[in-house]
């Protein structure tokens, strides 16, 4: 027997073999991608390949011109020059949630096989898992979110130390488009709780895939012109790290540093006023010494970040940077100078606003008095002048009188 005869026959049995092993056989195709589902034989020759979808329906078949269901046409394909060779694979392109389901391949020829059942799964796996805080409804909360995901994943919440599950008050919202699902879900944090770490983890609905992202909040306080140790610890089992600190003073984000684990290569860009320890940040450790601190350079939001495969956590740290005892009180010496040459400014001004005052007061009296002065000499010559009219009057009438009376004796007289 030559070596071509004995490879020919190791070549059967192993493919003899799939078969009997792949009768039922679970393939996951990728979402808008192309599957293959397989399904091998040992070839004699002549053999008929046919492909039924889950309804039972015919979607191709080799050599003969079946009527196919038209759903499938152009998008399940044959590999007809491998038929003769033993491989009935069934390309699927551009698989879709719609596409799940039972596929049957039925071989006939001079020796009758068994049908290869192919369960097909589709699934959009998650890229990314994204956590941050949210004030938008007037908590604070931790946002979890994913997106363009399918099937939907299962996502639960816990926290470091551990929190009671009834304890934590959490809102979910699923929503799908296109065919795929984002994921949204809303923790509220903890009160009186400053050190927690919150953790949020999402696993796909098949179980292949889980995602784990946690955040840390803190607030820490220093002197100017001392140095500060920013603590950050990466979770136990988190390997081939990069390792990422950022300062936000305002709006705009700084970067400070990234460290990879797996080359141990640092990126500085506070170089000689920030630094990691070369030997525990290997084993996790991403403390950051801040060294000669400044009141306005160096308040603000330090970002400590760890990330790695399907994993990440984050750990906020919000510095205030105070001045010395000597710099506030020299503020407050500065400060209470102010004040006083404020209060002697304000008590001047004061004193000119009541000098002012009193001199319209006075001027608005002495106007007032002399307008009395000439209401009273006014009404004086009222009054004399109401008392001498009836004596006018009484002197004109007795006048009259007597000049009637003197004319009547006179006429008597003539008479």
């Amino acid at each position: 027997m030559t070596p071509g005869h004995i490879w020919t026959l190791v070549l059967l049995w192993t493919v003899t073999q799939t078969q009997a092993k792949s009768q039922d056989v679970q393939v996951t195709c990728f979402y808008a991608r192309d599957c293959i589902l397989p399904c091998v034989f040992a070839p004699v020759g002549g053999e008929l390949v046919r492909w039924y979808g889950p309804g039972n329906s015919l979607l191709v078949s080799s050599g003969q011109n079946d009527p196919q269901d038209q759903t499938y046409v152009g998008k399940a394909v044959l590999f007809e020059d491998q038929v003769a060779l033993g491989n009935g694979s069934l390309l699927l392109q551009h698989c879709l949630p719609q596409d799940r389901g039972r596929y049957r391949c039925h071989v006939t020829g001079q020796q009758e096989a068994p049908d290869t059942t192919v369960t097909v799964r589709v699934e959009a796996p998650m890229r990314s898992l994204a956590l941050e805080t949210s004030r938008l409804s007037g908590y604070e909360e931790v946002l979890c979110a994913t997106r363009n995901v399918y099937p939907a994943p299962r996502l639960s919440w816990s926290t470091q130390p551990p929190t009671a599950k009834d304890a934590l008050r959490q809102t979910t919202h699923k929503r799908a488009t296109k065919g795929l699902y984002t994921l949204e879900s809303k923790l509220r944090k903890l009160r009186g709780k400053s050190s927690v770490t919150y953790v949020c983890t999402v696993t796909a609905a098949y179980g292949a895939q889980t995602w784990r992202a946690s955040l840390r909040e803190t607030e820490v306080s220093s002197i100017e012109g001392g140095d500060l140790m920013l603590p950050c610890k990466a979770p136990e089992d988190l390997r081939d790290f990069t390792l990422t600190w950022s300062f936000l003073p305002a709006d705009h984000p700084l970067l400070i540093l990234t460290y990879n684990s797996s080359t141990q290569w640092t990126a500085q860009e506070w170089a000689g006023r920030a630094q990691l320890d070369g030997l525990r940040v290997k084993a996790g450790d991403g403390t950051l010494k801040l060294q000669n601190l400044q009141n306005s350079e160096h308040s603000g939001t330090y970002t400590c970040s760890f990330k790695a495969h399907r994993n990440t956590h984050v750990v906020h740290i919000r510095v205030n940077v105070t001045a010395t005892t000597s710099e506030r009180a020299e503020a407050g010496e500065e400060s209470s100078s102010w004040w006083i040459a404020a209060v002697v400014v304000a008590v001047l001004a004061i004193a000119m606003a009541a000098v002012i005052g009193i001199l319209k007061l006075r001027a608005d009296c002495s106007q007032s008095e002399k307008r009395m002065e000439e209401r009273e000499r006014e009404r004086e010559r009222m009054e004399e002048a109401t008392m001498m009219q009836p004596i006018r009057d009484k002197t004109d009438t007795e006048i009259s009188s007597e000049n009637f009376h003197l004319a009547d004796h006179l006429s008597d007289v003539h008479t």
